[in-house]
């Protein structure tokens, strides 16, 4: 059987295509055309294909051969309900010309008769294997890192803080300058394992699609967390907190509470005061968070946000970086203004859902 001819310019448009394309009869018992890019995937000749459709079977895994058949008889009974619109999609591996193996993802689309029956079948098959090695790829590396961050997070963390509620404990009865340094030491470690969960957490979550956030309850946590976990700053929320969603994953915690953790560590004052506040503007909602501390120099202003700078000894210097790549990622920032009369004022900025 020869290629049946759709036209000169049809042959042009598709002949080199990087894209298999190939077109049925409503029925699906001919194939009226198919694309050279054939060749160039699997060892099989086009002319074989006009003559046993069926051939290019003979190159898909065996595996998938069950699922490919069923897909076929499945497009025979879909026709009664197929419209211009409609689109049907299956993926399968085949064995490719040079021995390896393609992960090929197929659109049908139907092409409907005036009588409204499908009067052919036309179909897209593009290969996507490099896709589907980056995920997989991707998939392992994110097992890897959500046990880091279980090792981070449960273990080396645990174990810390138990080792500050010792030296605590001996802070009480022995007057040790030593153990002073020595406490800030370990508060900083602990300091570090937080910043490097939120970053496995990160990288973890990159493959995410963004989900709706509530802000009310996502900040309302983490202020009470840190007013928890800090013996001398005061922390309130001025006025209501709307009830406003933002499209991000679910690392808006890690947001709050760095920037909350660098209001209080950074201050230096007898009784650290942190006001929070939310206001929304058009199509954006703002969180306000301002302190009482010595603020930020103008020229330190863009400096703070990069990796590993920080202007005391206190903190990590990755804290407010981090902050800054997430925002990034969901349309947000962070901008940073010096507080009156005295302390800076942490701005952040999200797009509404």
């Amino acid at each position: 059987m020869s290629e049946p001819s759709f036209g000169a310019l049809f042959t042009r448009l598709f002949a080199n295509s990087p894209d298999v394309i190939w077109i049925w009869s409503g029925d699906l018992s001919n194939l009226l055309y198919v694309n050279p890019t054939v060749e160039e995937w699997l060892d099989i000749d086009r002319a074989t294909l006009f003559d046993a459709p069926d051939a290019y079977l003979e190159h898909v895994l065996e595996d998938d051969l069950d699922r490919r058949n069923a897909f076929t008889e499945w497009l025979t009974t879909a026709a009664d309900q197929a419209d211009q619109s409609s689109e049907f999609k299956s993926t399968f591996r085949c064995w490719g010309r040079d021995g390896t193996i393609r992960w090929l993802e197929e659109r049908v689309h139907p092409i409907i008769a005036e009588d409204g029956s499908v009067r052919y079948w036309v179909g897209i098959v593009r290969d996507v294997t490099t896709d589907r090695e980056l995920r997989e790829t991707l998939a392992m590396q994110t097992d890897q890192f959500q046990l880091l961050n279980q090792i981070i997070r449960h273990d080396i963390r645990n174990e810390m803080n138990l080792g500050l509620d010792l030296l605590r404990g001996l802070r009480r009865s022995i007057d040790e300058p030593g153990l002073e340094k020595l406490g800030s030491l370990m508060e900083r470690v602990v300091d570090l394992t937080e910043t490097s969960r939120d970053m496995t957490e990160v990288i973890a979550q990159l493959a995410d699609n963004p989900e709706s956030v509530e802000i009310k309850p996502c900040l309302q946590r983490e202020v009470a967390t840190a007013s928890m976990l800090s013996e001398s700053a005061t922390i309130t929320v001025e006025g209501e907190i709307p009830d406003i969603e933002v499209e991000t994953t679910g690392l808006l915690s890690a947001v709050f509470r760095n920037v909350l953790n660098n209001a209080i560590q950074h201050n230096d004052t007898d009784d650290p005061d942190v006001e929070v506040s939310v206001e929304t503007l058009e199509d954006v909602v703002v969180i306000h968070i301002a302190d009482n501390g010595p603020g930020i120099p103008d020229k330190s202003k863009e400096l703070i946000f990069e990796s590993g700078k920080t202007l005391t000894s206190k903190g990590t210097g990755f804290g407010l970086a981090l902050v800054e790549k997430l925002l990034m990622l969901h349309g947000g920032d962070i901008y940073v203004w010096d507080n009156t009369p005295n302390g800076a004022i942490f701005t952040i900025t999200l797009p509404l859902e």
